[in-house]
């Protein structure tokens, strides 16, 4: 049984590499136009969130900020949020809760996030980092459109950062001891 699942799951991947190989000339054309881009504000950190992999597409991945649902990524996507200074865990959604160990941020800066796509039992999994602002810009450019949430989304990520905040916590402690461990 566990083959028969793996075969499927192997024939929805290879599925999905093709059909993101084979973009329709409209999404291409499309592509070439600049996507939007958000202003530094004075007062506020400025976050983006970058899912440029097409792999896994329809398998959505949410991101927050401590308890706080910041936004949501398909495959090819990116987002931005503006969050007042302070420390904040970082973590993503999808199959599972991926988080790095808690960071300061300060107003008038950006910080760049990628959301990778890493395969799963049932579906697509999740892995988020930190990015410098080169690799983040860059990122962004591979990106395909600005992620926007319709209202269900929206509720979906609220339940969910309330759901899953404490997971996210021992991810974060985890991440955060993970170098020790290194060292020693």
């Amino acid at each position: 049984m566990k083959r028969e699942a793996l075969l499927v799951s192997f024939a929805v991947l290879g599925l999905a590499l093709l059909a993101a190989s084979a973009l329709p000339p409209a999404i291409a054309a499309e592509r070439d136009e600049k996507l939007p881009r958000a202003e530094v504000k004075p007062d506020a950190a400025l976050i983006y969130v970058a899912r440029p992999a097409g792999v896994g597409f329809a398998v959505p991945m949410y991101f927050f900020a401590n308890e706080q649902f910041l936004g949501m990524n398909h495959g090819n996507g990116y987002f931005w949020a503006y969050l007042p200074p302070g420390r904040y865990i970082f973590w993503s959604k999808a199959e599972n809760v991926n988080a790095i160990p808690e960071m300061e941020v300060e107003a008038g800066k950006t910080y760049y996030f990628r959301q990778k796509t890493v395969p799963g039992w049932i579906k697509a999994r999740t892995a988020v980092e930190l990015v410098d602002s080169a690799q983040g810009e860059a990122l962004i450019d591979d990106c395909q459109k600005h992620s926007e949430l319709t209202d269900k989304q929206r509720e979906r990520g609220e339940e969910d950062a309330k759901e899953s905040w404490a997971r996210a916590q021992k991810e974060a402690a985890e991440a955060a001891a993970e170098p020790v461990k290194k060292q020693e």
